[in-house]
């Protein structure tokens, strides 16, 4: 894994599966990790960080908005509209 920090590294860089959480995932660490990436932007206005928050939330949400057999997004949720929620009876 190339962890450079160049444009091309960043454009590709991907996290890295854990052993552990919902296939690699853990919310709270994600999340950390993001509000991290978050915060380096904010101090040094370095487009990067925000590139690779991007890669993160894109990761987070690719798994955890799914079933847990990972078949299916989740109720009222679409590939082209992974947000869209229906929260009617």
């Amino acid at each position: 894994v190339n962890h450079s920090l160049t444009t091309e590294g960043i454009a590709r860089w991907h996290p890295l599966e854990t052993s552990g959480g919902h296939r690699g995932r853990y919310l709270w660490t994600d999340a950390f990790g993001v509000l991290n990436f978050l915060t380096l932007y904010s101090k040094t206005a370095d487009a990067k960080y925000l590139t690779l928050a991007y890669h993160l939330i894109n990761a987070m949400h690719n798994i955890l908005d799914r079933t847990r057999d990972g078949k299916a997004r989740l109720a009222g949720a679409t590939d082209t509209h992974p947000l869209t929620r229906s929260f009617e009876n």
